[in-house]
């Protein structure tokens, strides 16, 4: 009887053990699981490292903010490794990297500011817009370079994006429309494409003290602007409009002007008219000057008075 009851006893205090082992394991485990806040690092599709944090769990997808970056990225477990409190990662398969879509992808949707390129050819100016992460635009994207939204842009316009690499002197364009086309890079950075050569548009001044024209006719309706910059950060634009018939008798004419402050920010000039009404552009240059003949505005030029 007394051996029985001390079998018994050995086997509650092996359960015991066993119970407590496995809780054990179940903290240990938890304590380096992925939740909201934990430290984690990476290798971008650059090859380089990075760290981050993660900032939402959805799904069996994580957020990543990106340390020392102002995006975020939702990637899967296999794609990071975590951080212990001494800043030592985890074993990790090296083999997986975080790709371009994925970058781009960012909670805010916008990119990372490229390089825009502008030239002329048989139908006027053409612009290529090249990211970092190995996207292309066709055309100048409006409203700001710092604020450009790949997504929507890709979303309304598809067959105006695309994917580029460079190998030696040749750029190799893909299309989403599977259109190929093949540029040229020469030794002082313009690229030749499709006999047109473009060069790189340049950042313009914090500060701006001149006035430039910018004029249209649309089906006899016909607009002249004039755009005056002070070096105070103040602004003045003077529009006079008209409309004509055809007719030789029908006709209207109109001015108007408004004033306020304005800052730019590398490729994006903001307009804050003394009315509340605030706007934003992309602006650039054609050279490195303070104050170019020729300005760039959301795909067109404005020249100096």
């Amino acid at each position: 009887m007394k051996k029985n009851k001390f079998v018994l006893t050995l086997k509650i205090i092996k359960m015991k053990f066993i119970f407590m082992l496995v809780a054990l394991i179940v903290i240990c485990t938890a304590s380096m699981s992925q939740t909201i806040g934990s430290k984690v690092s990476l290798t971008a599709v650059d090859g380089k490292p990075y760290t981050g944090t993660i900032t939402d769990i959805q799904g069996g997808k994580y957020k990543i903010k990106y340390d020392g970056f102002d995006f975020e990225a939702w990637l899967i477990k296999e794609q990071f490794s975590l951080l212990n409190n001494n800043n030592q990662t985890q074993p990790k398969n090296n083999n997986i990297q975080i790709t371009n879509d994925q970058i781009n992808n960012q909670n805010n949707n916008y990119a990372t500011v490229g390089k825009l390129y502008s030239g002329s050819s048989v139908n006027g100016n053409v612009y290529y817009y090249l990211l970092p992460s190995g996207k292309i635009i066709f055309g100048c994207p409006t409203g700001g370079l710092e604020n450009f939204n790949l997504n929507a842009y890709c979303t309304t316009s598809p067959t105006n994006c695309g994917t580029y690499i460079k190998n030696g002197s040749t750029l190799n364009i893909k299309w989403n429309d599977r259109n190929v086309q093949t540029g040229k890079l020469s030794a002082n950075g313009d690229i030749e494409i499709n006999g047109s050569l473009i060069g790189e548009m340049q950042k313009v001044p914090n500060r701006l003290s001149a006035s430039y024209d910018f004029s249209v006719n649309i089906g006899g309706t016909s607009i002249a602007e004039t755009t005056k910059f002070n070096d105070d950060g103040t602004f003045l634009v003077s529009r006079v409009g008209g409309v004509d018939s055809g007719d030789g008798q029908n006709s209207a004419e109109w001015n108007s002007s408004h004033s306020g402050k304005y800052k730019i920010n590398g490729y994006t000039i903001s307009m804050m008219e003394n009315n509340g009404k605030t706007t934003s552009h992309t602006i650039y240059s054609m050279d490195k000057v303070a104050n170019p003949d020729y300005l760039g505005w959301d795909g067109n030029f404005l020249s100096k008075k």
